[in-house]
């Protein structure tokens, strides 16, 4: 796949499509419209997005998003509900007090300790937030941060565009690549690193796919730290990105996880096991990145078995003592010593 389109300011990390066959200027010019109306709903760093008019609104709203939204809202209710609210988008207020808001000042709020958390009385999606297909409905300002499945979610409408494109006029095969949460149709093994979560320089062991999803959680490169108690003088408290939205602190149980989701039909005719819920298979193989970018942060909050029970994928895991954890069937291996 020698040809790359690149989206460099996507997201905030950048989004990389390696092709086998050229990406046209008007396919790419559509990637890219995409990709902006994209951010100007869902992103709570932009001031003229609709996540940033919820928060706002005194007295709540009723709030449409594009119709590409309802299988990102779908996912949401399954994880909200796979995980007891542990994984929960209204979480964006606990992040915006722990320090990483629209401002990033990366300083505690002074009401932090007061509010953090289902359990201090944040607002749910599953209490405050109605759905009716893509509108949203409030009472209230609701800061929601769809960061644990939106880059996944992403990656998997900009390949429902690579797919669609004429066979005369394709792409071919391709690798999606945002940030570490990709989706492959390759035509043999691609070999992707395992990131070590305390050296980014380095890697802990490599996963190979020809086809499939894969999603990359860690707090390595969204940390941060803040005067224990507000004082200097008592130390330094680590925070990071990914939250319990129960208690509304950063998990440090786990240092990071990957997780492997086939999705569509792959060129051996292998669909995966069908689980659970007929809907959470669906969604797994419409929106096989974005589950896969969910359940790497949802592994972070509850065990895997829970969650294997519901959907279809293989995963694997560091956890807070660097032990590591690999599920049947998942399509790499961690390096020995």
């Amino acid at each position: 796949m020698p040809y790359s389109t690149a989206f460099p300011e996507a997201l905030g990390t950048g989004i990389i499509i390696n092709t086998s066959k050229p990406v046209g200027s008007e396919l790419r010019a559509g990637l890219g419209r995409l990709i902006d109306t994209y951010e100007s709903s869902l992103s709570r760093f932009r001031d003229d997005s609709i996540l940033a008019d919820m928060a706002r609104a005194k007295r709540g709203g009723n709030f449409r998003f594009p119709e590409y939204c309802q299988g990102l809202f779908d996912l949401y209710d399954c994880l909200y509900l796979a995980t007891g609210g542990a994984l929960d988008p209204a979480v964006g207020a606990d992040l915006a007090r722990l320090g990483y808001g629209r401002d990033m000042t990366f300083r505690l709020s002074a009401d932090a300790v007061d509010h953090l958390g289902r359990i201090k009385g944040r607002s749910t999606w599953g209490d405050d937030v109605e759905r009716d297909g893509v509108i949203l409905r409030t009472r209230g300002p609701v800061q929601l941060d769809f960061g644990a499945l939106g880059k996944g979610y992403l990656v998997d409408l900009l390949a429902d565009v690579l797919n669609r494109t004429d066979d005369a006029e394709g792409v071919g095969d391709y690798l999606i690549d945002a940030g570490g949460d990709m989706r492959i149709q390759a035509p043999g093994a691609v070999s992707i690193a395992m990131e070590d979560p305390d050296d980014l320089t380095r890697a802990v062991g490599v996963i190979r796919m020809t086809t499939g999803s894969l999603g990359a959680s860690a707090p390595s490169r969204r940390k941060w730290t803040v005067p224990r108690g507000g004082d200097e003088e008592e130390g330094l408290m680590a925070l990071h990105h990914i939250l319990n939205a129960v208690d509304g602190m950063p998990v440090r149980r786990v240092k990071a996880t990957w997780v492997v989701v086939v999705g569509q039909e792959d060129r051996s005719g292998n669909q995966g096991q069908e689980l659970g819920d007929p809907r959470d298979n669906r969604l797994a193989k419409l929106y096989p990145t974005a589950l896969a970018d969910g359940l790497s942060t949802a592994l972070f909050l509850v065990g895997p078995n829970g969650l294997a029970e519901r959907f279809p994928f293989a995963c694997a895991g560091l956890d807070d003592s660097r032990h590591a954890v690999v599920s049947k069937g998942f399509p790499g291996a961690f390096f020995v010593g």
